[in-house]
C-alpha cells in the first residue's frame, strides 16, 4: 500500500498492450508534489506508462496501487500526447475546459453554475481566460496547450500526466509552458509527471527525471539522469 505521501506506486509491474509488453520490472513511486520528467526514445514505453496511470490501459502483471483517502482515489488530470478536435465543430477554449467537470463528474450529473466558475478560475490561472469565446481551433498551439492544461486543472488535482504536452510548439510557448508548471507545482502542490523530449528544457526545470531505455525505467535526479544519456550517447548533449 502506497505511504501517507504518496499518490501512486508500482512494484514489480508490466506494462504493455494485448500480449506485447513494452516495460517490465517496474519498481516507482510518485509522491504529492513530485516533479518528474519522463524521457526515453520514442516507443520506449513513456506513454504506455501514463496511459496506465491514468486508467486507460491495464497493467499486465506485477502490482498498481493508487493511495485511497477514505473512499477516494487521488484526483488526476491527463493531457495527452496530440488533441485533435474537429474545426467544423464549434467548440470554444471554455467548453474544451467543461469537457474536464464532464470526465469529473460522470454520465447522467449535470454541470452546475459552481463548475462553470471553476472552469473560467482554471482559464484565469493559464492566462488564457480572454480566449474562453474564441474557437479552440483558432488558437495558436500554445494557447491551445494552455487550454488543455486548463481542462486538467479544473478539479484541482492532486497529479498532472502529461504526455509530450509541448509538441509542436514554438520554443518561447514552450518555455512558458515549462514555467507556469513549474509555478503550479511550486504554489499548489500538484504533482507533475511529464513526458518530453526537451532535454535542455528539463535539466532547468525538473528535479527528477525517470529514463526509460530497453525496457527498463531508471529514476534519479535530473542531472545525473541526462548525464548517463549523455555518456551512452557519446556527444555533448547540453553543449
Amino acid at each position: 500500500m502506497p505511504d501517507e505521501s504518496s499518490l501512486f506506486s508500482m512494484t514489480n509491474a508490466v506494462l504493455g498492450y494485448g500480449k506485447t509488453v513494452v516495460l517490465q520490472e517496474v519498481d516507482f513511486t510518485c509522491r504529492k508534489a513530485d516533479f518528474i520528467a519522463f524521457v526515453g526514445a520514442n516507443g520506449s514505453g513513456k506513454s504506455t506508462f501514463i496511459k496506465t496511470v491514468a486508467g486507460l490501459i491495464p497493467p499486465l502483471g506485477g502490482e498498481l496501487k493508487y493511495a485511497v483517502r477514505g473512499e477516494r482515489l487521488p484526483v488526476m488530470g491527463y493531457v495527452p500526447q496530440s488533441e485533435k478536435l474537429d474545426p467544423i465543430f464549434p467548440v470554444t477554449a471554455f467548453e474544451v475546459v467543461l469537457m474536464g467537470v464532464y470526465s469529473y463528474l460522470g454520465a447522467g450529473r449535470r454541470v452546475k453554475e459552481e463548475h462553470r466558475a471553476d472552469a473560467h478560475r482554471a482559464l484565469k490561472a493559464l492566462e488564457v481566460e480572454g480566449l474562453a469565446r474564441q474557437r479552440f481551433s483558432e488558437l495558436s498551439g500554445g494557447q491551445k496547450q494552455r487550454v488543455l492544461l486548463a481542462r486538467a486543472l479544473v478539479m484541482e488535482p492532486e497529479l498532472l500526466l502529461l504526455d509530450e504536452p509541448t509538441s509542436g510548439v514554438d520554443a518561447k510557448s514552450e518555455s512558458a509552458f515549462m514555467e507556469k508548471l513549474a509555478e503550479l507545482n511550486r504554489t499548489r502542490g500538484v504533482a507533475i509527471i511529464l513526458a518530453s523530449h526537451n532535454l535542455r528544457l528539463l535539466k532547468k526545470c525538473v528535479p527528477r527525471t525517470a529514463w526509460f531505455n530497453a525496457g527498463r525505467v531508471r529514476l534519479d535526479d535530473t542531472s545525473t539522469v541526462l548525464e548517463e544519456i549523455e555518456r551512452e550517447a557519446g556527444v555533448g548533449i547540453f553543449i
